[in-house]
């Protein structure tokens, strides 16, 4: 994790230093959420690879509502699976196999 410590650095210093962060809209905030995303876009080899694992595990995961938390004010992104949420069911499919 040594290589990635300036973005933590970064994103702590802008929370302490910014205190109207409003936490509600994290997944719009790059100090808090966007560094450990790539951009949105699906992880289309997470997907396949919880396919290849488990494709009903994979349906049920990938089918399943999301929380609002974090979406305030993109609201509209709410339904979208990104990037983080293909490694999630990834690992999940991986871990409930």
């Amino acid at each position: 994790m040594n290589g990635f410590t300036w973005i933590f650095d970064d994103a702590k210093k802008c929370y302490v230093n910014d205190k109207n962060i409003d936490l509600n809209e994290f997944r719009s905030n790059r100090h808090v959420y966007g560094f450990i995303i790539n951009n949105g876009d699906v992880d289309k080899q997470a997907l396949n690879f919880s396919k290849k694992i488990n494709i009903s595990l994979y349906n049920d995961f990938y089918n399943k509502e999301k929380s609002l938390i974090g979406y305030k004010n993109i609201e509209n992104q709410y339904h979208r699976v990104d990037d983080l949420d293909s490694k999630h069911i990834f690992i999940l499919t991986f871990l409930f196999n």
